[in-house]
């Protein structure tokens, strides 16, 4: 799971960070020295998806969707109403966006 950073993250020490291209359209964030995953963009793309398990426990108040629902664990379901959206609808919204 990721909370979206609109516009990017500023860090205050960024020695231990490196990016990784993992695809042709994105890029993954880890730390250097421990190799934890903690975030990802699209490439040329300001937005940073930051994983949860970067923050404190309780550091978000509201989950506003929950994207590439079809690709969950099927053992695993949410426990809230937020909306559900499915890869094939995030991959589109991405194209359309490049586009314009």
């Amino acid at each position: 799971m990721s909370a979206l950073f609109a516009g990017g993250l500023e860090f205050r020490e960024s020695a231990m960070l490196t990016w990784y291209g993992s695809s042709s359209i994105a890029e993954r964030g880890f730390c250097a020295g421990c190799g934890s995953t903690l975030f990802w963009r699209i490439k040329g793309d300001a937005n940073v998806a930051v994983s949860v398990h970067a923050f404190d426990r309780n550091a978000f108040s509201m989950i506003r969707e929950h994207i590439f629902f079809d690709d969950k664990l099927h053992w695993y379901d949410f426990a809230d109403d937020a909306p559900r959206r499915t890869g094939a609808e995030i991959i589109a919204e991405f194209k359309a966006s490049t586009h314009d």
